[in-house]
């Protein structure tokens, strides 16, 4: 597809087009993409007859076939402008977003973008778009948003956070021109049957917490061991891992650092450090077993944590190879306030804050 392309723009544009005209699939919606296996639709469900789409699951191949596509569209607009199969080819790429404003991996969002942004260009969406989109609520009270586009608004992204998070959106477009309306959903999981699994299995991941014997468990070690199970290639990619952090718990950016550069891995190259969780970068996984360790302190009297934190491992370059688990925390979910605080001044607490009770009798 990329020399489609690169041919598309230098002048020779019938070599190889036709054998990827003859290579697109279409799903069930009539969308066209290409793809080494087929890339299901996003899930519908019928309710009263009206359709509810689903959230969409991570597929085999999914961030190769957004590439791809991304780089036929780019030909076929070279070639054709902007026909009925360049539309259909923007509509898929539009229904198999992932991230906010990003689509599978970020090279495939890279050359995504340019696609979307190339056809934007020859369809002139920016001066011919001018619409009312409105997104209801009916869990919140029939709450509406109102969202207005036009050649003003039309590079603007508008965003809103839903009040009560169950039920559905109800989104009516009204007007010219072509928007993307996308919902973000994050959640916690707390059983194991609810863990997302990848297509083809990729990574093994073990997750194991130490505390500390002294001082409240004020220190957590946390030990990642992981490998990469495919048979070809014989290593991953460049990947990452994500470990949620306790509430409370902290592990200082500079620390961080200094571990991906002392050599406690060898493929270890970066981390970074978030509010809720830690990220680490890896050039490459084998298939040997791999673990390094890393610490997180007390930062902040909390108690009666979650019992269950996640864990993510996955392809950089290819979102869809992943491995989830969840991170069993029991010591810390039954961690009472008074052993978190552990002084005599905490107040209500017997076990660090009682007096033995001496009576005088007089002489």
């Amino acid at each position: 597809a990329a020399q489609a392309h690169t041919e598309s723009v230098h002048g020779d544009v019938e070599y190889g087009y036709h054998a990827l005209l003859r290579s697109q699939r279409h799903n069930r919606d009539g969308f066209i993409y290409w793809s080494p296996r087929e890339i299901p639709a996003n899930p519908v469900k019928k309710e009263n007859q009206r359709p509810f789409v689903q959230p969409r699951l991570y597929h085999e191949e999914d961030s190769v076939a957004v590439e791809t596509t991304a780089w036929v569209l780019l030909t076929a607009l070279h070639r054709d402008g902007v026909t009925d199969m360049a539309e259909r080819i923007v509509q898929w790429l539009n229904s198999v977003r992932m991230t906010s404003g990003g689509f599978i991996s970020p090279v495939d969002t890279l050359v995504a973008l340019q696609a979307l942004t190339e056809y934007a260009f020859r369809a002139r969406l920016h001066e011919i778009t001018k619409m009312d989109v409105g997104v209801e609520f009916p869990m919140s009270g029939n709450k509406r948003h109102k969202v207005h586009i036009d050649n003003s608004s039309v590079l603007f992204q508008t965003e809103f956070e839903i009040p009560k998070v169950w039920g559905n959106v109800i989104v009516v477009a009204q007007g010219t021109g072509q928007a993307v309306v996308q919902m973000d959903v994050n959640y916690g999981i707390d059983h194991p049957a609810l863990v997302e699994v990848s297509t083809i299995p990729c990574f093994d991941l073990n997750i194991t917490e130490y505390y500390s014997t002294y001082r409240n468990k004020s220190a957590l070690t946390i030990q990642s061991c992981f490998r990469w199970v495919r048979d070809s290639p014989l290593w991953s990619s460049a990947a990452t891992l994500e470990v949620d952090t306790p509430t409370g718990y902290r592990l200082v950016e500079s620390e961080a650092e200094n571990i991906a550069r002392c050599g406690t891995h060898p493929t270890l190259r970066d981390a970074l450090v978030t509010h809720h969780k830690t990220v680490w970068f890896f050039e490459q996984i084998g298939k040997d077993w791999t673990c390094f360790n890393f610490t997180l302190r007390r930062w902040f009297p909390v108690a009666n944590m979650s019992l269950h934190r996640q864990a993510l491992l996955y392809e950089a370059t290819a979102r869809e190879r992943f491995v989830q688990v969840l991170v069993n925390s029991t010591p810390l979910h039954v961690l009472n306030i008074c052993e978190v605080c552990g002084s005599y001044q905490c107040p209500y607490c017997p076990h660090y804050n009682t007096a033995a009770l001496y009576s005088i009798s007089p002489l």
